[in-house]
């Protein structure tokens, strides 16, 4: 089983959701992401390492692509959310690819074509930002876009499902994967160096396992090493296109380690 449809047996995906009927006016996906503002999502998103928030966004690609999957071609969410679990590791392991050529006609495209490339671009955009690297702020805006994207395709008698997991799993990563510090980043010097390599991995804080997702048991921090080897020997590096192969064994990043 490939770890995203892991995941999707971790959330409560109700078993027909693909055949719901849309409800909402469409306008455009930029339109159904998430206001500029800070809202009551965004502040609750706020204090978590980057491990949880980027975790969180892979969720919401898997609620969306067993949403969606009836619609359109939803392989482009697996394979990314997926990729974003390597992109916890070491930012070398994750690349862009020139298979989301498509992403400047997300407002022009229908709503199931549209979402998708959304959630591409928004990943895409940090990722250009950041000149391929872990970014040195809290991605909390765009993990509310996701969630908020997310949410408005889902038939209404899904959502209660959705927004009761939202607020259990934002609750779990106060637990595992606080972050205090975010609104005290250090003053960097721009471009690539040493100190700013050290604060992002500090904002990313540790990997966090799919695991973490699954809100029908506890967290057992003692077994992520050991999961961690194991997704990370399920991944498909050959054919996933947000992959790059590492060089040599594939190891667990450790807390706090640079790569």
């Amino acid at each position: 089983m490939r770890p995203a449809e892991e995941i999707a047996r971790m959330l409560p995906i109700p078993a027909d959701l693909g055949r719901g009927a849309f409800t909402g006016k469409w306008r455009s996906a930029s339109a159904h992401i998430s206001p500029e503002r800070m809202t009551p999502l965004k502040e609750a998103l706020l204090f978590k390492t980057n491990a949880a928030l980027y975790s969180l966004v892979s969720a919401a690609m898997v609620w969306q692509a067993e949403r969606l999957r009836e619609q359109t071609d939803v392989s482009p969410l697996l394979d990314m959310a997926e990729a974003l679990y390597a992109w916890q590791q070491d930012w070398h392991w994750f690349g862009r690819t020139p298979a989301i050529a498509d992403i400047d006609t997300i407002d022009e495209a229908p709503r199931p074509q549209g979402s998708v490339l959304m959630m591409l671009d928004l990943i895409h955009q940090d990722h250009i930002y950041t000149s391929g690297h872990w970014p040195s702020e809290p991605i909390f805006s765009v993990t509310a876009d996701m969630l908020v994207l997310t949410r408005f395709n889902l038939p209404a008698d899904a959502v209660p499902a959705f927004d009761a997991w939202v607020e259990a799993v934002i609750a779990r990563m106060d637990l595992v994967a606080e972050f205090p510090e975010h609104g005290e980043t250090p003053e960097l010097e721009v471009g690539d160096t040493p100190e700013r390599r050290a604060w992002a991995a500090k904002v990313m804080g540790r990997p966090l396992p799919p695991s973490v997702l699954d809100l029908s048991r506890d967290p057992d921090p003692s077994r992520w090493p050991e999961e961690w080897r194991d997704l990370l020997a399920r991944l498909d590096w050959n054919r996933n296109p947000f992959l790059r192969h590492p060089p040599g064994t594939l190891r667990p990043r450790q807390d706090g380690e640079v790569p």
